[in-house]
């Protein structure tokens, strides 16, 4: 997949590039700088970038399913 694709979900999302940073273990301007094209895009960097990229979903995806549980019983309990 192309960087292009990956930051547009990563906008898509509204995942920021420091999220991003974070998850691969890097500075938000050294992101910046790739996804401007200031800096080469290598191949290694477009992994890791994916990778962090499904990271932080796959945070946001449990999370929501944690406050989807926690949700879920305060209604069952005020039915109750």
């Amino acid at each position: 997949m192309k960087l292009k694709s990956l930051v547009e979900i990563r906008t898509r999302h509204e995942i920021t590039q420091a999220e991003i940073a974070e998850a691969m273990k890097t500075s938000a301007p050294s992101v910046s700088a790739v996804e401007r094209g200031d800096r080469p895009c290598t191949d290694g960097f477009r992994l890791r970038y994916r990778e962090a990229l499904i990271n932080v979903l796959g945070d946001r995806l449990e999370a929501a399913r944690a406050l989807n549980d926690v949700l879920t019983k305060a209604i069952e309990e005020v039915r109750s």
